[in-house]
């Protein structure tokens, strides 16, 4: 028989239940069947093709079982690795997923999310622009919405994020540890802070407290972002304005462009300059020097991300912590200048005491 051939009715007929007992098997709730009863149902549903109407169990289920992903940019491997773990981890729930990118631009944010709305998906997990009057408005219309990787101050939603507080500390630590005293960093840009703290800074200037040393306002590029051009902008604003022996990258992309400029500058890293970056990214690893950075543990994020999506989805009712915190890890390798003094890499990661 053809694929539109056959029904529910008919597989109950052929099989000898009742259409109840055929909708459990086809609809994979097991536990109201024997085991031999199930497989004869599925058995008869594989022989004559069955291709469940997805429309209609929606309908029905008031669910797609599908959710929608939105990430930065595919092209970037922690938010690629990201999806795969939230692919595989949604999967063995009984779950579909529709991805879209954003590109840092908040009208894609808006865009991508309205097509997934009308596509029904059930949730979202995104890695959000910091608009939070926005996603007020998605949780008042009712959207189960989880941010990953980074929270959003001011709306009540839950966020799965790397204690990147603890991460920068992990990072800066490392460097006064090296012998460095002059470390210069870069801030998140002014316009963003109201709504994302920076965490990063708050770990950088932690870390410099605790060591004693006093924080020098003119290593801090205020207002930088991730291209690479306004990167090199902002490091030629930190070397026209002072010495430095080091360097503290919000992130891997950054990181890199800040090394380029740096080489162009007739600086070496590390010898004349240390660079630690942020985000562990698998292109980094491979960069020249080799870089030394804070993983954020992307896979388990990715898998609780996902299961505090689906938990909000089936038991919309239960309470959920507004942030779940994991902690980051700081991988050495050539960018800091570690292999260099002592030949080999290490990965550290710190106790809970060590968080400010």
């Amino acid at each position: 028989m053809g694929m539109h051939s056959i029904t529910i009715a008919k597989i109950a007929a052929l099989a000898g239940v009742t259409k109840a007992a055929a909708s459990y098997a086809l609809n994979g709730r097991k536990d109201q069947l024997s085991s031999k009863t199930y497989e004869r149902i599925m058995a008869i549903a594989r022989q004559h093709d069955y291709q469940p109407n997805a429309l209609v169990r929606a309908i029905q289920n008031k669910r797609t079982h599908v959710i929608g992903v939105l990430v930065n940019s595919l092209r970037i491997s922690f938010f690629s690795e990201l999806v795969a773990v939230i692919e595989k981890t949604v999967e063995e729930r009984g779950y579909q997923v529709l991805i879209g990118q954003t590109y840092s631009r908040h009208e894609r944010v808006e865009k991508q999310i309205s097509l997934f709305r009308q596509q029904r998906v059930d949730g979202v997990l995104v890695t959000p622009n910091p608009v939070p009057a926005y996603y007020a408005r998605l949780r008042a219309a009712g959207l189960p919405l989880v941010f990953v990787s980074q929270a959003v101050q001011g709306v009540d939603i839950p966020a799965v994020i790397s204690d990147d507080v603890l991460g920068a500390k992990l990072a800066v630590k490392h460097l006064i540890e090296m012998g460095h005293r002059r470390i210069a960093a870069f801030a998140w840009a002014a316009r963003f802070r109201e709504s994302v703290p920076d965490r990063y800074l708050d770990g950088y200037l932690e870390a410099l407290r605790e060591a004693a040393i006093p924080v020098d306002r003119a290593l801090i590029e205020e207002d930088s972002a991730a291209e690479p051009k306004q990167v090199r902008t902002a490091l030629r604003k930190i070397m026209k304005r002072t010495a430095f022996t080091a360097l503290f990258a919000q992130n891997d992309l950054v990181a890199m462009a800040a090394i380029e400029e740096l080489k162009t500058a007739g600086k070496r890293v590390p010898q004349d300059v240390a660079v630690v970056g942020y985000a562990n990214l698998a292109e980094g690893a491979h960069f020249t020097p080799r870089l030394t950075s804070v993983d954020q543990k992307v896979e388990e994020m990715g898998r609780m991300a996902a299961m505090t999506l689906i938990g909000q989805i089936e038991h919309p009712e239960q309470a959920c912590p507004i942030v779940r915190s994991i902690e980051p890890a700081l991988i050495i390798r050539e960018s800091c200048g570690f292999r260099m003094k002592q030949g080999f890499d290490r990965k550290i990661a710190r106790k809970r005491e060590f968080r400010g």
